[in-house]
């Protein structure tokens, strides 16, 4: 057996402003997906700023964290800029 969850919020602070947050969670039941992986979580929060009507600029920081089966963990966490155009 296999589940998967996931939700995002988002809050326009201002008019060029917007904050986001996305939490989700997999977790696996090794006689069902064949995988050594039993569980991934990830949490990430952004910051979106819209420099022009048709380009945002997009900040974002996570922390993924992973379990196995045989009890190994691992955790990476992560920085990412970009930007969006919108035509």
């Amino acid at each position: 057996k296999s589940s998967h969850t996931f939700a995002q919020v988002t809050y326009k602070a201002t008019s060029k402003v917007k904050l986001g947050l996305g939490v989700g969670k997999s977790t696996n039941d090794k006689a069902y997906t064949g995988s050594d992986l039993k569980s991934n979580e990830n949490t990430t929060a952004a910051v979106y700023y819209s420099l022009t009507p048709s380009f945002t600029v997009v900040g974002e920081v996570g922390a993924t964290k992973s379990k196995g089966f045989d009890g190994t963990q691992a955790k990476q966490s992560n920085v990412s800029v970009g930007g969006v155009f919108f035509f």
